[in-house]
């Protein structure tokens, strides 16, 4: 005699976990989720996910198959996944690395030159950007006496001249855009 039906199901696997963001990411400016995905196994899942940082010491976060992050500190990341069916069956998934730059910061604008300075002097203004992602973009803008506004410069270089052709009292200001788009 033949036994009764026995059911065979596909071993327990996880995939590694996937952020829903572009590494790197600049500190503070972006929440990034993480998700994981199981098949097979026996019943229903047990979830746990894990931050690693770059020295290997592990935080538990969740305890489901997706988790929101904002990263706050620069570093190097992965998230590990670890999922047990109900049969005690365990698979774990290892992220990509997961890159966190220092957030962008912008150095106060300077001018070559102290203020009053006559019309038709040329002026040259500086500052300088960090953290961020790389390829940062600057522009320097300028508020005549009037209130209205212009670009004096655009582009990736932290300096500007800029040569005032009538009398009166200006300012500028200089902000910075790096690759994915923060701006400061």
């Amino acid at each position: 005699p033949w036994s009764s039906w026995w059911e065979v199901r596909p071993p327990l696997t996880v995939e590694a976990p996937k952020a829903d963001q572009p590494s790197p990411q600049a500190a503070g400016t972006v929440a990034v989720r993480w998700q994981a995905q199981a098949a097979g196994g026996i019943g229903e899942y047990d979830w746990r996910l894990y931050l690693q940082d770059q020295d290997g010491r592990e935080e538990l976060l969740s305890s489901g198959e997706d988790w929101s992050w904002q990263p706050r500190q620069s570093g190097r990341y992965r998230l590990r996944a670890e999922v047990r069916d109900q049969a005690g069956h365990l698979a774990e998934g290892l992220s990509e690395l997961f890159e966190v730059v220092p957030p962008l910061m912008l150095e106060a604008l300077a001018s070559d030159r102290n203020s009053p300075q006559a019309a038709g002097t040329t002026l040259w203004w500086r500052t300088a950007a960090s953290g961020g992602v790389w390829g940062h973009t600057f522009e320097f803008r300028l508020q005549r006496p009037d209130g209205s506004e212009a670009v004096l410069c655009q582009g990736p270089e932290a300096l500007c001249s800029w040569i005032p052709e009538t009398a009166g009292w200006y300012r500028l200001q200089a902000a910075v855009e790096d690759a994915r788009g923060n701006r400061r």
